[in-house]
């Protein structure tokens, strides 16, 4: 593997920053179809660009490219069909936990509910101001509305909701989707299209490193 490969990626943010780095300077596609295509292979080695294409609602051509930058600086190792991820690479986006919520559809109309886990120490609280600079890129980035939950040592803190009652709700309804909580920051996200979710997510990850929330 060259220099420049992989081997740089210790965490989320170092790979945010590598994702921002090569796809302005060396792959010139955008930076949310780079992660969604690592993301995707973390999970299915064998999909192929047209099947990233239909998802993403990106050309194959864009995919393509990418998909040829990736392999080129080594962050994509292929054998026939198989796309193999490198090793440091592939445990940071497998820290990245990211899951589809049914039983929270009922607390808004958003079609599609995702929460997002982000692992955090409990040195400090998330402020109404983080919060809100959060939910603004979320919906920057393609999401109708988001909830941002704290959870630290068995105490939720949820800026921006100051309603006992509304508090205990949500975090009754997330732990009954997750059955336990883990320290850390979880990230609600509401979208009514599914094909906006990855650049959402992305979105999301930037601007937690940008306020060293991660």
């Amino acid at each position: 593997m060259n220099s420049s490969g992989s081997s740089e990626i210790h965490d989320i943010c170092s790979l945010i920053n590598t994702i921002d780095e090569i796809s302005k300077n060396e792959c010139q596609v955008p930076p949310d179809l780079i992660f969604f295509i690592l993301y995707l292979l973390s999970i299915n080695k064998r999909i192929g660009r047209s099947q990233i294409s239909t998802v993403f609602g990106f050309s194959e051509y864009y995919v393509r490219r990418a998909l040829k930058c990736l392999k080129d600086k080594a962050y994509i190792l292929q054998t026939g069909k198989i796309k193999s991820l490198e090793e440091n690479l592939l445990s940071v986006l497998k820290s990245i936990r990211i899951r589809e919520a049914f039983l929270l559809r009922g607390m808004n109309a958003w079609e599609r509910i995702i929460i997002i886990f982000i692992a955090q120490s409990c040195k400090r609280r998330i402020s109404l101001k983080e919060t809100v600079m959060l939910r603004d890129s979320a919906i920057r980035w393609g999401a109708e509305g988001s909830i941002i939950l704290q959870y630290c040592n068995m105490e939720t803190n949820i800026p921006g909701i100051e309603d006992l009652s509304i508090r205990n709700e949500i975090e009754k309804e997330i732990k009954k989707e997750l059955q336990k909580l883990e320290n850390g920051l979880y990230i609600i996200i509401g979208i009514n299209y599914k094909e906006r979710e990855m650049s959402v997510v992305y979105g999301i990850l930037k601007t937690a490193c940008e306020l060293s929330l991660i």
